[in-house]
């Protein structure tokens, strides 16, 4: 979801996270996914403790007035960096 990686894809990241599949709709869907998971989970035990962190994720990013809700879902990378643009991303050291 890096925008530049592959600059002459057409990808949502090369487009400002234009057109895609929308944070809101990603929000909708781990919904559903949770109470599929929470139905299965009386049955079997089923733990889904990532699925819950990206459904909280995905909740806070389209809180209401959040550009977010109707950016493409990989628009998360943007979120969670706070804005970082792709060229400061390129002049962080990569962790040893």
């Amino acid at each position: 979801p890096v925008p530049g990686v592959l600059p002459n894809a057409m990808l949502p990241s090369n487009n400002d996270y234009k057109g895609g599949f929308s944070s809101a709709l990603m929000v909708k869907d781990l919904s559903l996914a949770m109470e599929a998971a929470a139905a299965a989970e009386e049955n079997r035990g089923s733990r889904y403790p990532l699925g819950q962190e990206a459904l909280k994720l995905y909740r806070d990013m389209c809180e209401p007035g959040s550009k977010y809700s109707g950016l493409d879902f990989s628009s998360v990378f943007q979120y969670l960096m706070g804005e970082t643009s792709a060229k400061d991303i390129k002049d962080i050291p990569p962790k040893k």
